[in-house]
């Protein structure tokens, strides 16, 4: 039997930071197909994939900041762990709290385009599997994209800075 490897918070770190390069690196290329259809797959991918940096990002701002590995546990086997929502509820059961210049996860309206808010707020684990499941009535252009990814990475900037594993 094989057994399963428990995660380390530094993983989701490095998963985030693949995720970054890889929605860079769409970006960069979506603009060379020439099928329209196309270009939407890859604009709503890179959507998708850009919320689980978020995501992966807060996993490991919970991790690196709680070592009571029975929380962690309990907390992440299961489907829950997925939604912003969610993460930052057991983040402030940790003292974590998010200061007004991280875009969109604290309370104040500070990100550079409602659109892009809107599709941080709108995003959920369920879009990996189809794009009917986005309740976004945003048109998912390049220029949308770009500033949506844009603000991602100053997230993940903010919170990596901010909470570096220190012990």
């Amino acid at each position: 039997m094989i057994r399963k490897k428990k995660k380390t918070f530094n993983e989701y770190r490095k998963a985030a930071d693949r995720h970054i390069d890889t929605c860079e690196f769409m970006l960069e290329n979506v603009g060379k197909l020439n099928s329209n259809k196309r270009k939407e797959d890859i604009l709503f991918d890179i959507y998708y994939l850009s919320g689980s940096i978020i995501e992966c990002t807060l996993k490991y701002v919970f991790f690196s900041n709680n070592d009571d590995t029975s929380i962690n546990n309990e907390y992440f086997s299961g489907g829950k762990n997925h939604y912003f929502d969610t993460l930052k509820q057991k983040l402030a059961q940790i003292n974590i709290k998010f200061s007004a210049n991280i875009p969109v996860l604290s309370n104040k309206n500070i990100y550079r385009n409602d659109k892009v808010g809107q599709l941080i707020k709108d995003w959920h684990p369920g879009l990996k599997y189809s794009k009917r499941y986005l309740n976004s009535k945003i048109k998912l252009d390049e220029k949308i994209i770009n500033s949506y990814l844009v603000t991602v990475i100053d997230i993940n900037n903010k919170l990596i800075n901010k909470y570096k594993y220190i012990k």
